[in-house]
């Protein structure tokens, strides 16, 4: 029975083979007949194919180096296109370290404000009391040191 099923497997397979082929050469046919006859390069194909037929070695090798090339050239544009992603990631990796940079410098301005400001209000506050004892003098001598200090080693950046 099981020999019996294969042949009748394999039957069906040859005659949907066929189907397709026939199908296809039907619509081949039915497309590129009528562009044959308005390019009116019938007698072109036919010598084409008379050709084709009496050389199948060169047709052969012909197709080979056709198929050949146009790996060689696939593979070149895959390499070149390679090449082309690593430049463009690595224009964009430099401006991501830029902005980070300047994100960072920035960062760190607002901080070295903050820190001034600071200072600067505890500088009025203890201006502002009525009488000055040594230590708040001291405090503010201390003050404005460390804001002139801060400003002369880390001067901000833009």
């Amino acid at each position: 029975m099981g020999i019996w099923s294969s042949l009748f497997s394999r039957r069906k397979r040859e005659q949907r083979n066929r189907r397709i082929e026939k199908h296809m050469t039907k619509s081949t046919e039915k497309f590129l007949l009528p562009v044959f006859k308005k390019a009116n390069s019938n007698k072109f194909v036919s010598s084409l194919l008379k050709w084709s037929n009496s050389n199948k070695k060169k047709v052969f090798v012909i197709t080979i180096s056709f198929l050949l090339s146009m790996v060689v050239y696939s593979f070149y544009k895959a390499i070149d296109r390679k090449k082309k992603q690593d430049i463009a990631f690595e224009k964009t990796k430099k401006i991501m370290q830029y902005n980070r940079d300047r994100y960072n410098n920035l960062i760190n301005n607002y901080s070295k404000l903050s820190t001034i400001k600071d200072y600067k209000i505890e500088i009025e506050r203890l201006m502002s009391k009525d009488s000055l004892t040594e230590q708040d003098s001291i405090k503010i001598h201390q003050l404005y040191n460390s804001i002139f200090e801060k400003n002369k080693k880390n001067e901000i950046k833009d």
